[in-house]
């Protein structure tokens, strides 16, 4: 994980660090100018810069819903974000009420805390058998399979499996392989 000035920062890496098409993420990564309402310019720190599977990038500021309230930031987040625009790049604020939301967040913290032992986990001959049956299981059949649900958050967390984490995580969860053709690819919303 890259360094965080807050909490809700440090909450907002957990969705940078597991979803499927991140892949990968900057802290504080440029200095922009921007300008005001009156024309001048002004230098903007953008709190991340995620680097999309696709090639594109988010630029991310994350900041407390109560923040946003007060019009001095009002304004200066519309100016930084009308800058992005004509450049054509993408910005997005991020407040708690995106960052917590439940179960998505939970389950960020699972496949965190389950993934604390194996970074990374490459499936090997016998996860690729057991795997061949696929390309979808119900979480309690993987888990089964898989001896446990720790091996399979893993291979969630290691971008190999895919479910949708937007929902309770059950033993009638869908899991499904990451290439598997159709269907959605389990990613939530930035």
């Amino acid at each position: 994980m890259v360094h965080w000035e807050s909490l809700l920062e440090r909450d907002a890496i957990y969705h940078f660090e597991y979803h499927p098409l991140v892949i990968s993420y900057q802290e504080q990564p440029s200095i922009e100018i921007y300008y005001d309402a009156l024309g001048k310019q002004h230098r903007y720190f953008p709190d991340f810069r995620l680097n999309l599977m696709d090639g594109s990038e988010i630029y991310i500021e994350v900041k407390p819903a109560r923040f946003l309230a007060t019009k001095k930031v009002q304004e200066k987040l519309q100016a930084v974000a009308t800058r992005f625009e004509e450049q054509a790049r993408q910005f997005r604020v991020m407040t708690e009420v995106e960052i917590r939301r439940q179960p998505l967040f939970a389950n960020l913290i699972q496949i965190h805390k389950s993934s604390k032992r194996a970074a990374q986990i490459e499936p090997d001959t016998q996860m690729i058998k057991t795997l061949s049956g696929g390309p979808r299981w119900t979480l309690s059949d993987l888990c089964k399979k898989l001896l446990g649900i720790g091996q399979v958050l893993r291979l969630v967390r290691s971008k190999h499996l895919r479910v949708n984490l937007e929902a309770s995580l059950s033993d009638d969860t869908e899991v499904w392989l990451a290439d598997a053709h159709g269907g959605c690819n389990g990613s939530f919303y930035i």
